[in-house]
């Protein structure tokens, strides 16, 4: 029996193993492009989400620019006229003395006077001029890019976002929160009849969050003086620019006197005097005033959803497999095997915008910068008062609007829609507490 020739088991055990080997090979080559696909998807999300909270950054420094050079010319303009307003004081204070017999102030106050009288029929009267027909109109230049900027951004990044995921092989993509704007009228929007062809458990989940910059106008009292700077700068700088005019004036100046009167003066006189001429122009914009954390974290981030389309997931993919006879059930209003029929592949990422600073985030420094964060962090989507279910039904009409602006097609999502029903459950399982912690 041990001299039998076992040749032929052992040629159909060997046949076996490469079959097992060949069999293997093939699986991670499968496996080995389904993750390179995800991957792909997967940076297609990243580098979207990135780029709308660059976009978003910029645009914040470019307001906080803007906001500074308000504040420059408002501050030249209430400096100019509170340094003449205290000059006027002097000279009243110099005839004041001279009434009382003291000559060397009638001489003081004899030559100022003439002066001040030269200087109000000339340079000041043409600075008033200049004021109201230049000096106005770059301010309100100033405002309207700040307005500008407030209105074009949250498109601008949406934009931007799409682009960049289409350019990374995705075929669709959207943000969360959506721009402003009512488009679902407009378009083939797909979310009524995806959410009725699930099933009405989720109910239909939206939220009011708008893609805007975090940013309001802010008031010249409160926010224009002191608003990013210290609280006693603007006297030490009148210090400084109060001697250099002491230097180069011809007679010199009343020095004690524009220290102490033009502090003062600046906000009773020049400052009040600025407001009437560049009105609601001249407004700086601050940040937004938020009630909570997590509603401050959802005002600078961006959610993003991408998809990548693969027509042979279900085709060529699985038939390599031959799945086993079916034995799952499905619902009344999902027919035949469209619950279980994916086409690509999905993926979220999110980004937000951060000021670069230990001090609180305002508009008056050009330190804000875009990075990527993790889609939850603990409790933000319980405080904030929504989930990603209702982030997804909220962008779903803007997953259309990509299709359309891309180079995939103009017929809305509708060959995505076993893929949308798909994205519809899954979001519905990934509620305040179970998304908690979520990275990607």
């Amino acid at each position: 029996m041990l001299d039998r020739d076992e040749s032929g088991a052992i040629l159909i055990f060997s046949l076996v193993s490469v079959l097992i080997l060949v069999m293997l090979a093939w699986t991670v080559m499968d496996s080995g492009s389904v993750a390179r696909n995800k991957l792909e998807t997967q940076a297609s999300a990243d580098v979207a989400a990135y780029s709308q909270a660059a976009v978003k950054a910029r645009s914040m420094n470019m307001m906080a620019y803007a906001n500074i050079a308000k504040r420059s010319v408002v501050g030249i303009h209430s400096l100019y006229h509170s340094m003449f307003f205290a000059y006027g004081i002097w000279i009243t204070e110099k005839w004041d003395q001279c009434a009382l017999g003291d000559d060397v102030a009638c001489d003081e106050a004899a030559k100022n006077s003439s002066l001040y009288w030269q200087e109000f029929q000339n340079d000041n009267q043409r600075y008033r001029s200049n004021a109201n027909n230049y000096y106005a109109a770059d301010v309100r230049a100033l405002d309207n890019y700040q307005l500008y900027l407030y209105g074009l951004t949250p498109w601008w990044g949406w934009s931007e976002a799409v682009i960049r995921a289409q350019r990374n092989n995705a075929t669709i993509a959207s943000s969360f929160p959506p721009p402003p704007g009512t488009i679902r009228n407009a378009l083939n929007d797909p979310t009524d009849e995806i959410i009725r062809e699930v099933g009405p458990s989720a109910g239909y989940n939206f939220t009011s969050f708008i893609d805007t910059l975090p940013v309001e106008r802010g008031d010249y009292w409160l926010d224009l003086l002191n608003d990013g700077m210290d609280q006693s700068s603007y006297k030490f700088e009148h210090l400084i620019n109060t001697q250099l005019h002491q230097q180069r004036s011809q007679w010199g100046a009343a020095l004690n006197r524009n220290v102490t009167a033009g502090s003062t003066v600046f906000f009773d006189v020049g400052f009040r005097r600025s407001t009437e001429v560049f009105r609601e122009w001249g407004r700086p914009w601050r940040i937004e005033v938020t009630h909570s954390e997590a509603r401050w974290l959802t005002r600078t981030s961006n959610l993003v959803f991408t998809f990548q389309e693969n027509e042979t997931m279900f085709t060529e993919m699985r038939n390599k497999y031959r799945v086993p006879k079916q034995d799952y059930r499905f619902g009344d209003s999902v027919r035949d095997e469209e619950m279980y029929r994916p086409q690509g592949y999905w993926a979220m990422a999110r980004s937000e915008i951060s000021f670069v600073s230990d001090s609180h985030p305002d508009l008056w420094h050009a330190l804000w910068t875009s990075r990527l964060r993790p889609v939850s962090l603990p409790a933000e989507y319980e405080e904030a008062g929504y989930d990603i279910n209702a982030a997804y039904h909220n962008s779903m009409a803007f997953l259309s609007l990509s299709m359309q602006i891309g180079s995939r097609g103009t017929d809305g999502v509708g060959r995505f829609k076993n893929d949308l029903m798909w994205m519809e459950r899954a979001s519905r399982a990934m509620g305040q507490s179970t998304a908690e912690g979520l990275g990607k």
